[in-house]
């Protein structure tokens, strides 16, 4: 547990994103969002379902979280885990494995029943569905431009559906599965793997038309791509992290770790963050595949990493979710008990990182923080230190001022969520959401007055020295406060 008294946010405070809508965050697969990410492994929810998971990953848009599991696609409130829906898929061997893509008020999904599912995000209505398989394994779709990407498991073929009507409109012949991947798109192409085909693909995103291949080792690539700034980077079984050229499929770098390496990177920074079969956890230069940290667990590591906050997030087949300094590779802190999550990966939003187990039944967890809000009363009387996100738990000092330069205030009390407080400074425990607010009253010069409501007057002797006080500045004999 971190317990730090924090009179301003510098370091805290971050850019909260509300969604990651899709594999590894967005069309690229940067796995990486700009959200404050938690330092402890308090979980601040659990939901627990009647059979076991089966997503790679939960995806979050518009305060919903999305997942797979071995019956249908579950929704629920992304901040209180509230059950919203679910569409049961019934006789389906292992339900669903895709990690869902949520665009335009709709979800996207591949089902093990060969078919592609979407549905109205916010009511879980069925709107299409789409075979594209015999059956088995449909990949994780992304969703661009009204176009649906899509592999698959059985009949070697990659798909571009109308994201509106779930109608084909290309394909194109892979040399292996593409089950286990998710594409990205990048300036106008789309880039995947196949597993046993041995192959990085890049096509044409609107038409189809082929642009390159790049062959690998062993089993091919069974994670996905992702491509930042020209570079497509991606895993490989024959032990490799590589990076090509995306206009022409160059080999740009490569660097050998000690297994091989299933999962899909995370790029951020200029930092390349990846798992291998060889029990590690890497951090690479993302220009030049140089070395720069790894951290070993007790196992493989096929996992996808999420990275935030200058977090590393990801699993290992050991069941432990780790949090890892993103610059240093030093551990941070654990979560036990995930089963065996074999390529399961966290999503990170508003400060809440979301994790699968492979237990039975199967659970969706929720780690993460409070967010603090702070006001005053009139709105913008004073500058106060201390809104932001916190670790459960921490303790957070409020100080109001007396008054900035040139205006005359007093300040009467805090409210907590609507509970007077009469210190100050305020010392707000963060046990789950809450709201400080500051209030003041001004003594006037002069200009229009009205009696004040002293039932706001938290105490005799606040009360008191306000009498007193404007008596003094009015010459008044009644007790009256400026209108705002």
């Amino acid at each position: 547990m971190i317990a730090v008294t924090i009179m301003g946010l510098a370091n805290v405070v971050r850019a909260l994103p509300s969604e990651w809508p899709m594999f590894q965050h967005d069309l690229t697969h940067t796995g990486y969002s700009t959200s404050w990410a938690p330092s402890t492994n308090e979980t601040l929810w659990t939901y627990t379902l009647g059979t076991r998971t089966n997503g790679k990953q939960p995806t979050i848009a518009d305060g919903r979280v999305y997942f797979g599991a071995f019956d249908g696609i579950y929704c629920l409130d992304a901040t209180t885990s509230a059950f919203l829906w679910s569409y049961i898929i019934s006789g389906t061997w292992l339900g669903i494995f895709s990690a869902p893509a949520v665009a335009d008020g709709r979800v996207y999904t591949g089902c093990n029943d060969g078919r592609v599912y979407c549905f109205n995000a916010v009511t879980g209505a069925l709107i299409w569905n789409t075979a594209v398989l015999t059956n088995y394994f449909p990949g994780h779709p992304v969703v661009d431009s009204g176009r649906v990407y899509i592999g698959g498991a059985d009949n070697l073929l990659f798909f571009c559906l109308d994201a509106a009507t779930g109608a084909t409109l290309w394909t194109y012949p892979t040399h292996g599965n593409c089950y286990d991947c998710s594409p990205a798109v990048a300036d106008g192409f789309v880039y995947f793997t196949d597993s046993w085909g041995r192959t990085v693909y890049c096509l044409n995103a609107v038409t189809g038309a082929f642009k390159w291949t790049y062959t690998l080792g062993y089993n091919g690539g069974w994670g996905s791509t992702a491509v930042v700034n020209g570079i497509v980077y991606l895993g490989s079984t024959d032990n490799r992290v590589i990076a090509l050229d995306a206009g022409t499929g160059a080999l740009v770098w490569s660097y050998t770790t000690g297994a091989e390496v299933y999962g899909s990177p995370a790029v951020v920074d200029g930092k390349l963050y990846i798992g291998s079969f060889d029990y590690n956890v890497y951090c690479l230069n993302a220009v030049t595949g140089a070395f720069i940290w790894s951290y070993k667990t007790s196992t493989a590591v096929c996992s996808s990493p999420a990275v935030a906050d200058g977090k590393v997030y990801i699993a290992s087949y050991d069941g432990n979710l780790y949090c890892l300094n993103a610059a240093t590779g030093a551990f941070i802190w654990s979560y036990t008990g995930l089963g065996n999550v074999g390529g399961k990966s966290p999503s990170i939003v508003n400060g809440i990182v979301y994790m699968l187990t492979s237990n039975d039944p199967g659970q969706l967890l929720a780690f993460g923080g409070y967010y603090l809000t702070v006001k005053t009363d009139p709105p913008g009387t004073a500058t106060i230190s201390g809104e932001g996100w916190y670790d459960p738990g921490t303790p957070v000092t409020l100080t109001a001022p007396t008054g900035p330069p040139g205006a005359t205030l007093s300040f009467l009390n805090w409210d907590l969520d609507g509970t007077p407080e009469t210190a100050n400074p305020l010392v707000v425990t963060m046990s789950g959401p809450h709201t400080a607010t500051a209030h003041y009253y001004k003594i006037p010069v002069g200009g229009e007055w009205a009696p004040i409501d002293t039932a706001q007057i938290v105490t005799p002797w606040i009360a008191l020295a306000f009498l007193a006080i404007a008596f003094a500045a009015a010459g008044s004999h009644r007790l009256l406060k400026k209108r705002w």
